[in-house]
């Protein structure tokens, strides 16, 4: 199983872009749907009371007009109307001012004559008797009073000031030398209704309907999120069932590797007998001899391949002791500073003071610093530098080994690859090397990463844990 699979988790099921997406689309939408049901509550609760308003305005004309027309009612009647109509429940009171907003009658006697609008805000002048209005007011008492008013009709209040002053009967209205009724002063009616209670319920439905609103937009994203964790799910199965095939096909060729390497070896340890052996003899040429140290280097070459090709057909075995990381650097250093003295290639170390002890497989170690300063100084040429850093890791209990160069660097669509067995970029490469790097690192349950850049350089950084 290859690791992008092995350290893939549920998250990566899910790019952050979808979440992300699935908020900018669906909030605004329940947004609008709670906002709009609120508006709709608040509505239709206001044409629910501007009825009960018009109702009640209209029980009171009719019996005023029915009482003056045919009774001679006065102030007293009028106020007992008034007492009686209040006696519904949540009507808090009804009153009749005049334009200047002084109570003339009142459901409760203490307040004739107060003032019922502020004289600076009166709006009566900007109604008439078909226009039918409201307000949210709040008495002295903290009680919440949704109030409805108009113009009363002007039937109900043919008196003048002697008249209501003497509580003389009715009479109609005087007419002009024209032959027309004189325009007479309004008067406006206010029907005030208690709406504690249905603030109250007002506050649990809005927050009813916002709670119903969060919940459908949480199971709105919950719904996306499982649609995509479902396909997700789906295209790493298919995923990981490819990556178990390739690894099947994988081990079946490292099955025959592995035989086809002992069958190698044994034939490959005489024919390098016998190149070693023509190599001490004296030849009558320099060109035989040549030939001779020709054949014994290319046997070795073969042979380690052979080697190579043994060691990742098998699973990487650890012989674990405590191990001087800087030791292995400088001592592996020396194998290759020939080869890289040949191409006038720099080679710098940087140690930290006490660098911490890890317990390792120095043998398998050695193996991953030798093969990365080889690659190195294969992707270093003339007047190049390479650089090892041997440190404490500054947030784990363990050490950081960076192995850097400034070569040739590799492409970017290269550096996902290059830890996955047989891919190679060089002609003369066999794609395992690095695969047995990485393997090594992660039997150590260490980490190994690499940046590259073409034309630059490359940096591979190598995590080990003390495990102590």
């Amino acid at each position: 199983m290859s690791k992008k699979i092995k350290n893939k988790d549920i998250s990566g099921l899910i790019p952050p872009w979808i979440f992300i997406g699935a908020i900018v689309i669906f909030l605004p939408i329940f947004s609008f749907i709670t906002m709009n049901n609120i508006k709709e509550h608040k509505a239709n609760f206001n044409y629910l009371m501007l009825g009960k308003g018009t109702a009640i305005i209209k029980t009171f004309e009719a019996g005023t007009m029915a009482g003056i027309g045919g009774m001679n009612w006065g102030i007293k009647e009028r106020q007992m109307l008034m007492s009686e109509i209040v006696k519904q429940s949540d009507i808090a009171y009804l009153a009749v001012t005049d334009i200047n907003g002084r109570v003339i009658a009142h459901s409760d006697p203490a307040f004739i004559g107060k003032q019922h609008i502020d004289k600076k805000k009166s709006f009566s002048n900007k109604i008439n008797i078909r226009e039918l209005k409201w307000r949210k007011v709040t008495t002295p008492k903290n009680k919440k009073i949704f109030e409805v008013f108009r113009v009363l009709a002007p039937s109900c209040f043919y008196r003048n000031r002697r008249h209501i002053e003497q509580d003389i009967p009715c009479t109609p209205p005087p007419l002009d030398l024209k032959g027309k009724k004189k325009s007479l002063r309004k008067q406006i009616i206010f029907a005030g209704f208690d709406i504690s209670v249905f603030e109250k319920s007002r506050a649990a439905i809005i927050r009813y309907a916002i709670g119903r609103g969060v919940i459908f937009f949480l199971i709105s994203i919950a719904g996306v999120l499982s649609l995509f964790i479902i396909l997700g799910y789906r295209n790493t199965n298919a995923m990981l069932r490819k990556e178990i095939a390739e690894a099947r096909r994988l081990a079946s060729i490292g099955k025959l590797a592995s035989g086809v390497a002992h069958e190698i070896r044994n034939p490959l340890s005489s024919i390098k007998g016998f190149a070693t052996y023509f190599k001490e003899k004296k030849f009558n040429s320099e060109k035989e001899c040549n030939i001779a140290e020709i054949m014994a280097n290319e046997v070795e070459r073969v042979d380690r391949v052979v080697g190579e090709l043994l060691e990742f057909s098998v699973p990487v075995k650890l012989y674990k002791t405590a191990t001087d990381i800087q030791s292995i650097v400088l001592t592996f250093l020396k194998l290759v500073e020939n080869k890289a003295t040949e191409k006038f290639i720099t080679i710098k170390t940087e140690f930290e003071k006490n660098l911490k002890t890890v317990n390792a497989d120095s043998d398998k170690i050695a193996q991953v610093l030798l093969n990365l300063y080889l690659n190195a100084i294969d992707a270093c040429k003339k007047d190049d530098l390479i650089k090892i850093v041997c440190r404490n890791h500054k947030k784990r209990d363990g050490i950081e080994i960076i192995v850097s160069d400034t070569g040739e660097g590799m492409d970017k669509k290269d550096i996902p690859h290059i830890f996955d067995p047989y891919f190679t970029t060089k002609a003369w490469g066999k794609g395992i090397g690095l695969a047995n790097v990485h393997n090594i690192i992660e039997t150590h349950n260490g980490k190994i990463e690499v940046k590259s850049k073409k034309g630059e350089g490359t940096v591979f950084t190598i995590y080990l844990p003390a495990n102590f």
